[in-house]
């Protein structure tokens, strides 16, 4: 079937359009490819929303359940060649969103590449996914996350954990275990460099 992508809220595209029209210029804070690009040959298709969980809820179980809608992720480009990456973050409603910044990088290549295997994955089922970007910061762990009422399908994105294939279409059942035991590790590392911590249960 296909991605059929969540619907960004309405103050999304002009924000954007804001931040560029503010970042135009060398010292105005885009990056350089953006910077060198013309401003009326720069495209930005519909961002995806951006969820957030921390090894905490990895270790509770329910971390997809309950990770929290932190922003949007604009990708742009420049006919097919991807540019630059730019967030919004949205604090707790759609009236709280802003722009926070724009991203050069290996991420913004690689959440190009994820998204293409994203789509490729689903013209191989029969279900409707709706995309999502999926990070836990501490573990380094971003991913294209296919959401479904029935399913739940992640495509970790380079460079991520070492316990985790960039480009693979992992089922939620697989993904739970080995973020369990990324987390683990992690919380296990910050136990031993503050001892007063307590190191999580194995």
């Amino acid at each position: 079937m296909t991605l059929k992508a969540r619907e960004a809220p309405s103050r999304a595209r002009s924000i954007l359009r804001d931040a560029l029209a503010q970042a135009a210029g060398p010292m105005g804070g885009a990056t350089r490819a953006l910077s060198a690009a013309p401003a009326a040959e720069i495209e930005a298709p519909e961002p995806l929303p951006v969820y957030v969980v921390t090894p905490e809820q990895i270790l509770a179980g329910t971390y997809l359940e309950t990770a929290s809608l932190e922003g949007w992720s604009y990708t742009m480009f420049r006919g097919e060649t991807p540019l630059a990456g730019a967030e919004l973050a949205q604090v707790e409603t759609e009236d709280d969103l802003h722009f926070t910044h724009f991203s050069e990088g290996p991420f913004v290549e690689a959440t190009v590449t994820a998204i293409a295997q994203a789509e490729a994955f689903s013209e191989q089922t029969d279900q409707d996914f709706e995309p999502r970007i999926f990070r836990c910061p501490p573990l380094y762990v971003m991913a294209v996350w296919l959401h479904s009422e029935s399913r739940d399908v992640l495509i970790p994105m380079a460079p991520t954990h070492r316990l985790l294939t960039a480009g693979r279409a992992f089922e939620r059942e697989e993904f739970d275990g080995l973020l369990i035991e990324a987390a683990n590790e992690s919380l296990r590392a910050a136990a031993r460099a503050n001892p007063q911590t307590t190191e999580p249960e194995t």
